[in-house]
């Protein structure tokens, strides 16, 4: 009987302690690339050249969690930002 407990102690520590250690892997393991914003992909096109106003901030302002935005990338190419500049610049959005 005293064996018994023990295991069921034992049991019940490891299931606490496996939910505490997945409570702290989790963020790690869910957290995405690190954070660009429109400002990264505003620099980014002054950088190549091109006049940023309001309708380049606009696009720069659609952000996706999947790291391809075809609203970004579209608006930039609409007011002549070249197909790989307003990927890489959506990309940083």
């Amino acid at each position: 009987m005293n064996g018994r407990i023990l295991t069921l102690k034992a049991r019940r520590f490891l299931a606490v302690l496996s939910v505490v250690a997945a409570a702290g892997v989790m963020p790690v393991v869910t957290a995405g690339t690190a954070h660009a914003d429109a400002f990264d992909c505003v620099e980014y096109l002054k950088g190549k050249g091109y006049r940023v106003g309001p309708v380049v901030t606009s696009a720069c302002g659609y952000h996706s969690v999947i790291g391809f935005n075809p609203v970004c990338i579209v608006k930039l190419q609409d007011v002549g930002v070249a197909a790989g500049h307003a990927n890489r610049a959506c990309t940083l959005a």
